[in-house]
């Protein structure tokens, strides 16, 4: 056995004929020299998405949007706003529905959007800025039968209209009638675009005894989770002309939206 430092990097070679494992600039090659078997870069060291930087905020956000028992989706958008120097289109990707997961469970589920750049691409195969991606989940639980029948429809439509493309999304059409089945409304949220919005919404919100469940900072204002079932029909009529208001889809706090952390944050 013959151990050498190359670069810093350790090389381990069996004299006989027969193994040589090497290291070279991060790429493990691993070669079987009786010419039956040769295997190259198994490994390679490069650049990932950074999408989490605090797991306690997403299990926090977790356990708030109950997680642990119920079914909900996950998927990710690039947006030109968050990036002008590069010219790409708005692009929804990678959706994913998620059902009774642990907290931890949902941390892992979020972390494997983080993929080596260059994998999130538009329609157009231009690769999506690090900083221009935001990851999004549902607030309200997903119903999945309503799923299915919703798909199952759709399928059947489909065969009879005789579209040969339909097999070709099968899992993107499953998704988006996960995404479209809404189940019990826990939550209705208020998010604001612009932060010097925040005082008007919350002096109404005090005004008429309406406490958010959650404040959420996103990278340009904030989304405010509110209770369904308090009054929250005073709010659409204040604020439905200016803000959008109803079932939406969160930024996921404990990640990275368009390179601001996206947070928990409390509000007097």
């Amino acid at each position: 056995m013959e151990n050498t430092v190359n670069n810093g990097v350790v090389e381990n070679t069996v004299n006989n004929g027969v193994v040589e494992n090497t290291a070279n600039n991060g790429v493990v090659e691993h070669t079987v020299n009786n010419g039956v078997v040769e295997d190259h870069k198994l490994f390679r060291l490069g650049e990932i998405h950074n999408i989490v930087y605090d797991e306690e905020q997403i299990k926090r956000f977790a356990e708030l949007i109950g997680i642990n028992y119920e079914t909900h989706h996950l998927h990710i958008i690039a947006r030109p706003k968050y990036n002008k120097t590069i010219k790409f289109k708005t692009h929804y990707m990678s959706p994913r529905t998620i059902h009774a997961l642990t907290n931890e469970q949902f941390v892992e589920a979020v972390k494997r959007y983080e993929m080596p750049v260059g994998y999130y691409k538009d329609s157009d195969n231009v690769v999506c800025p690090v900083n221009s991606l935001v990851l999004y989940c549902t607030t309200n639980p997903r119903c999945n039968k309503k799923a299915v029948r919703k798909f199952m429809h759709e399928m059947l439509d489909s065969l009879i209209a005789n579209e040969r493309s339909f097999g070709n999304s099968l899992n993107g059409r499953l998704n988006s009638c996960v995404m479209a089945s809404k189940d019990k409304t826990r939550f209705i949220t208020v998010d604001i675009d612009d932060k010097k919005d925040l005082k008007e919404v919350l002096e109404f919100l005090k005004e008429n005894n309406i406490t958010p469940v959650a404040n959420i900072e996103t990278r340009g204002g904030y989304h405010l989770l509110l209770n369904a079932n308090n009054r929250v029909e005073l709010v659409f009529e204040k604020f439905g002309k200016k803000h959008t208001i109803g079932d939406i889809s969160c930024p996921v706090p404990g990640t990275y939206q368009g390179g601001f952390p996206v947070r928990f944050v409390s509000i007097e």
